[in-house]
């Protein structure tokens, strides 16, 4: 809605054409909520029916009444201030003073007192003053202090929900005045404090005055009173230039039909008036304007030892609550315009929490975990996270690209458990996305940096590109990390994190290889050209030739992949003892052999804590009386489903009718199908991966297969990564070998792991039968 929308109704109405303004506002009511616009529909409608005088308060009450002007009436809309003199029509001219109070009992006369001496005729002002809480002397006190100043309205009355915001919505909820203020029982003010707000009063305004701090010892200059200062000094009172006195509930008046429409939260210990104002600031967009000094329009706030300014840092209060009004403050739905004002928000309350954990980094999983059940926003642990993580990840694919590579660098991430900056490369047009897959790493990850270079395996320049890049990148922090983590099947990894380490030796570099890079799966050599000069100009070569190490000078990409890692890292991760062996048997340089050794860590592929198998709903309908064989994955070569197709044909009929295979492959239309199994076979086209880990927990057996390597390899380096997402589901896993393969040697108690050798398909044959004739015993 546009706020010349409301101006137009409002020049209508003015003019005496009160069918157009009726027409403008039912509109408006349609749009945002009619509840929002009762009053200036029911006045159109008298000054039609009747043309005389607005109709009398009480029967405008009564009307609304029916229709109480809550949030909820106008939830996730998004309107301008209703700048409308017909709205003041439902209440009387004046201030109404609220007041909540808990144990009050020992400051509450001085913030009477200082009511009682105000300048403002006590006729223009009520008190509401709501006790919640334990009984304490606090109603004895305001009985005597009525019965002492009969000529104050003072309203006394009791809320038996316990806290401050539900005490204030309950004195909102009894404002009979034009404006309303809030003062905290331990608070007071100044003589001129409600006249001087008054006098500065326009309906579509919020009226700001100064602000004193004060404690046991004396009064002291407030920091939201500095920002006060200088928004009058710069003469422009915008947001950003009083963004804490904005959402404070001290030092302002309000218009009471806008400060109706907002309620408090009840469940926020504390920072619910955070909430409460950045909520009507984004719904209503008011203006604010401040009081001249002159008119002695001053709130004095006592600064105690747990306010909040002065809160001991503790984990509940500086974690846990304030993350709780970032959840709040994350709810409130808001055009561009105020998106800024928000996330400003937001920003400072996670200001505490930084703060907070860098004083106690041991408590960031606490916080993770916290936030994680919270579901906070990306953004908000991002800006956690860069404040937090001194590790740099660099993983030239990474989510939200679908690629094996990233996703096992996100599990990677996980498994560790902390904090990580990252630098990745678009794959766009070489990688489908999956923006599901940022749910893996999003509570993880802080400063996220993607490169634009042009995507590539194997193209040097492309991949120099990424390098020159992301090393930029990387020195915009640099300061704030001591590790490096990169990763590769994509080259690019490895050689943007030797860049950094070779700038900065201090940096502790940890490069993990998910598969031989230099020899390829056929055993053939990747002889991929990339410039010597790379190596030279940035030092690589003079500090290789001062080593005691034997290398190959030639320029090959792949080869000078493995090398770098070798002579420069400071630990190289291998996933299986098999591919450590093949890839270290090519080394014919001792010295570094003996190097990569002793800095050589084996450790297979992470599986993901079941959590993760239940954040997608995906349901792939599966009949129950079949027994129902799941795969997921692309075919090559040397991998493929052969065995098993081959071990269906020959089961017998009887046990081959109750077989289902489901295929998940990026390529179904090149699995060609034997019409004979059209009734066991059903390929489907791969889905996203955490709908993957989802239905994977549906099927009676999963089948895994070995890349097969005999009579090209010396040894299997390989070990499927899809198998520790298998192991994850608690689904059996059912494993086509090659014979003393790391996934032939893999122990794991049967039933959840069974294995047949490749090409033995008879024993394949017998492991199909013997768990499907389990399967049927089960459903019979």
């Amino acid at each position: 809605m546009k706020i010349s929308h409301v101006a137009l109704a409002l020049k209508k109405y003015r003019e005496g054409n009160y069918s157009a303004a009726l027409k403008i506002y039912k509109h408006l009511g349609i749009q945002m909520g009619e509840a929002l616009f009762l009053v200036n529909i029911r006045m159109c409608e008298r000054r039609i029916d009747e043309q005389k005088s607005v109709m009398p308060l009480k029967k405008i009450e009564a009307e609304i009444k029916t229709k109480e002007l809550k949030q909820e009436n106008i939830k996730n809309k998004q309107v301008s201030f209703i700048e409308t003199e017909i709205f003041d029509a439902l209440y009387k001219n004046g201030v109404s003073v609220i007041i909540p109070s808990c144990k009050g009992a020992g400051t509450i006369k001085k913030c009477l007192d200082s009511l009682a001496l105000q300048t403002l005729t006590k006729k223009d002002f009520e008190v509401i003053v709501i006790l919640n809480g334990e009984h304490d002397g606090t109603e004895n006190i305001l009985s005597k202090f009525k019965n002492e100043n009969p000529e104050i309205n003072l309203l006394i009355t009791r809320n038996e929900l316990v806290g401050a915001g539900a005490a204030r919505n309950h004195g909102l909820s009894l404002a009979t005045r034009k404006f309303v203020t809030f003062i905290d029982d331990d608070d007071f003010v100044s003589k001129g404090f409600l006249q001087g707000l008054l006098a500065h009063s326009i309906h579509s305004d919020i009226v700001i005055s100064n602000i004193k701090d004060f404690n046991d010892f004396g009064f002291f200059e407030s920091s939201i009173n500095q920002q006060i200062d200088k928004a009058v000094i710069d003469g422009q009172v915008k947001y950003e230039s009083i963004t804490s006195a904005i959402t404070l509930n001290a030092c302002k008046l309000v218009p009471t039909g806008i400060a109706k429409s907002i309620q408090y939260s009840n469940q926020l210990k504390s920072g619910e008036d955070v909430v409460y104002f950045t909520k009507l600031v984004s719904l209503f967009k008011p203006c604010f304007s401040i009081v001249n000094k002159e008119n002695d329009a001053i709130y004095y706030r006592r600064v105690k030892d747990n306010s909040v300014s002065r809160q001991p840092k503790s984990f509940e209060f500086n974690v846990k609550q304030r993350l709780e009004v970032v959840v709040e403050l994350e709810k409130i739905v808001s055009n561009d315009e105020m998106k800024a004002f928000i996330i400003g928000k937001v920003n400072s309350q996670l200001g505490f929490v930084n703060r907070y954990l860098l004083e106690n980094p041991g408590e960031w999983v606490k916080f993770k975990d916290f936030a994680e059940r919270l579901d906070i926003s990306p953004r908000a642990f991002q800006y956690v996270n860069e404040k937090q993580s001194n590790t740099l990840v660099i993983s030239y694919c990474f989510p939200p690209y679908i690629d094996t590579a990233g996703i096992v660098c996100a599990k990677r991430i996980i498994q560790n458990n902390k904090p990580v900056d990252v630098i990745s490369n678009t794959m766009k047009g070489v990688r489908e996305r999956d923006d599901s897959l940022w749910d893996l790493v999003k509570p993880y990850v802080g400063n996220f940096q993607e490169i634009q270079a042009f995507p590539s395996f194997a193209n040097w320049k492309a991949i120099e590109d990424f390098c020159k890049k992301a090393v930029t990148a990387a020195e915009r922090n640099i300061e704030k990390y001591t590790d490096v983590y990169s990763r590769s099947m994509w080259p690019g990894s490895h050689f943007a994190a030797a860049l950094l380490k070779i700038k900065y030796p201090k940096l502790r570099w940890v490069a993990e290889f998910s598969d031989p890079l230099r020899i390829d799966v056929q055993g053939q050599e990747r002889l991929i050209d990339m410039d010597s000069a790379w190596l030279a100009v940035n030092g690589f070569t003079n500090a290789i030739e001062k080593s005691v190490f034997k290398i190959d000078g030639k320029a090959r990409l792949f080869y000078w992949c493995e090398m770098l890692p070798y002579v420069f890292s400071d630990q190289i991760i291998f996933t299986n003892e098999s591919q450590k062996a093949y890839m270290l048997n090519m080394l014919s340089d001792h010295g570094l052999k003996s190097r990569v050794e002793e800095r050589a860590l084996v450790l297979s592929h992470p599986t993901l804590p079941e959590k993760f198998y239940r954040l997608s709903n995906f349901n792939y309908p599966l009949e129950k009386s079949k027994f129902n064989i799941g795969y997921f994955g692309s075919f090559y070569v040397n991998r493929g489903i052969g065995d098993l197709m081959k071990s269906l044909a020959i089961v017998s009929d009887e046990i081959k009718e109750i077989i289902r295979v489901h295929i998940f492959t990026p390529s179904p239309e090149s699995v060609n199908v034997d019409h004979k199994f059209n009734n066991n076979l059903l390929v489907n086209e791969i889905v996203p991966y955490l709908d993957f880990l989802a239905v994977s927990k549906s099927f009676d057996v999963l089948v895994v297969n070995d890349t097969e390597t005999k009579n090209i390899k010396w040894i299997n380096p390989y070990l499927p990564s899809k198998l520790s997402d298998y192991i994850g589901s608690g689904t059996p896993v059912w494993a086509l070998c090659e014979e003393g393969s790391e996934l032939d040697r893999l122990k794991i108690a049967p039933p959840f792991f069974v294995k047949s050798r490749i090409g033995d398909i008879h024993e394949s044959a017998r492991l199909m039968m013997k768990m499907t004739e389990l399967k049927i015993e089960k459903i019979s």
